[in-house]
Order: structure tokens, then sequence, then C-alpha cells
């Protein structure tokens, strides 16, 4: 199976939007990295159809180098198709946490989010400098086959899409 995004509603109070990728699909892609290129922030957009709290969120990372510093994970409103850059809810992780191998992290969020329906954005931000010997890596899936978001990068430039991609991440929420 490849990848597939959805909304799970069981009936049961904890619910779940999630990006699941088969081996196949999946690729590593890098942030934090060059101050030149600019390639210093992650993101991928969500759409909420009905009310959500979530406070948990699940996402594969890995450092590449040794990076000293952490990884900020947030809940963005949407602002004309980019993160409005105001945290809705946050969490972070340490560098030291990590490994050089890809691996699935829980993030609690210090603050839960409430959502209504609409566009969100999940982001990865670096809170030190980028480096081009010591940064980070998070899982993505080139089947894009989700139609309720997209993956973005952030640079010199703003905010661009990332074509063909899919960010793996799992929210947890209740409804």
């Amino acid at each position: 199976a490849g990848s597939a995004v959805y909304i799970e509603d069981s009936g049961t109070s904890v619910s779940r939007l999630d990006v699941n990728a088969s081996a196949a699909d999946d690729v590593n892609f890098v942030f934090g990295y060059d101050p030149a290129s600019g390639t210093d922030w992650a993101g991928q957009s969500f759409t909420v159809n009905g009310g959500a709290y979530i406070d948990t969120i699940k996402v594969f990372l890995m450092t590449i180098g040794a990076p000293a510093d952490n990884v900020n994970i947030a809940i963005e409103a949407d602002s004309a198709g980019s993160p409005s850059g105001t945290p809705l809810g946050s969490g972070s992780i340490a560098a030291a946490s990590l490994s050089g191998t890809m691996t699935e992290k829980t993030i609690t969020l210090s603050v839960g989010t409430d959502l209504v329906a609409g566009t969100y954005w999940v982001t990865l931000k670096r809170s030190g400098a980028t480096s081009t010997i010591n940064y980070y890596g998070d899982r993505r899936s080139t089947a894009d086959d989700y139609s309720g978001g997209g993956a973005a990068t952030h640079g010199n430039a703003g905010w661009s899409a990332t074509s063909a991609n899919e960010w793996s991440v799992e929210l947890l929420y209740t409804s």
C-alpha cells in the first residue's frame, strides 16, 4: 500500500490525522541546513473538517552531523497558503534525543490546540542557526495522494510548495 492520509472518526474520543508511507515511498528531507540556500524550515498543511483538540504530534526525525539545538514543532493557522508564523500550540525535542537513524518521535504540545474547520500547518523549525554540517532530516512520502494539504519548505524567498511530497506526520486529536 502507498501513502494514505485520512481523518479517522471511530466514534471514540481520540482520533488521528495520519500519513502512512510505505517504505518504497519514503524519502529523507533535510531542514535547518544551508544558510546560502536557506532551507531552514519544513511544513505540512492539513485540513480539519470539524472541531478538533490536538495535543500530541508524531513525526519521523533524524540528525545529520551533530546539531546541538532543538527542533521546534508547532501547529499554525494558514495565511494565504503558508503558515502564519504564529504557533497555536508547540513543543520541542532536543537534538540529543535524536540519532542519525530516522525514528518516529512523539511530541506533546505545551498547550493543546483547539481547531475549527479549516486549513492548518504543522511546522518544523530548528532553534539554532542553519549549518551545512549539522542539521536535521524528516521523512517524506513521494506518493502525493493527500488532497487536504501538502508539504512546503521555507528559505530565503519565503515558503514554497515541495511538489509531489507529503510529510510523514500523525496528529492525535480529541473531537
